[in-house]
């Protein structure tokens, strides 16, 4: 008879980037604390990784595998244990792929002797495209059309109206305290041109970029 262990480890096997409440609700496991508990079994046994999703909640994923891999998708029917369906999913957007694409690595984000963020360089000043890059995978893309230096500060030091500076502070902050390396790669492509009108480089890359890869820190109409 299969344990609601194995049933757990074989659905985010299956399915990884699945918070508790999902697995729970999708195992029809009534309740919730007995999947937290079995997830974190199995990351003391070295099975499974837990890390900061996309809404701030925790997730799931198979120890040898990038939780920036697969994009969870939407489940369209109950586990069963043996079939699940799910929506169609995004590739990463890799860290090979990004310097194919022409960016560069500018710096890395590190916590200060009082645990606050900063890059652990300087960063351009002009306008770009930025990423921040973990377990070889991008986990979040965005555009400085203010200057690079300038957005990315904003990150480490973030205003209190700043809900996207706010919310990566604590994601960022989080993941480097667990020992997590987060890279800055950074891009600055030109303005361009159709029918005589001007087209902005940064801001088509960037709505490109989100548009094509999995970005699980990226969330739609979040600014």
């Amino acid at each position: 008879m299969t344990t609601e262990t194995e049933r757990v480890l074989e659905f985010v096997t299956q399915h990884p980037g699945r918070d508790d409440d999902e697995i729970a609700r999708l195992l029809r496991i009534s309740q919730r604390q007995a999947v937290n508990s079995i997830c974190r079994k199995l990351v003391d046994e070295g099975l499974l990784r837990r890390a900061t999703g996309p809404n701030g909640k925790i997730v799931n994923y198979p120890a040898n595998t990038s939780f920036a891999v697969v994009a969870p998708g939407r489940v369209e029917s109950d586990w069963d244990g043996e079939v699940l369906r799910a929506s169609a999913r995004r590739p990463a957007l890799t860290r090979e792929r990004l310097a194919q694409g022409g960016f560069s690595l500018s710096a890395r984000w590190r916590l200060d002797t009082t645990g606050n963020l900063e890059a652990d360089t300087q960063l351009p000043t002009a306008a770009g495209v930025y990423a921040f890059v973990m377990w070889e995978s991008a986990v979040y893309v965005g555009v400085a059309t203010m200057g690079l230096r300038k957005r990315l500060y904003l990150y480490a030091k973030p205003g209190a109206t700043q809900r996207t500076s706010l919310r990566l502070n604590g994601v960022l902050k989080e993941e480097l305290r667990s020992g997590a390396t987060i890279e800055i790669f950074t891009a600055c492509p030109p303005n361009l041109e159709w029918n005589g009108l001007p087209v902005s480089g940064v801001a088509g890359l960037e709505i490109g970029l989100i548009d094509m890869f999995h970005l699980p820190w990226n969330i739609r109409g979040v600014h």
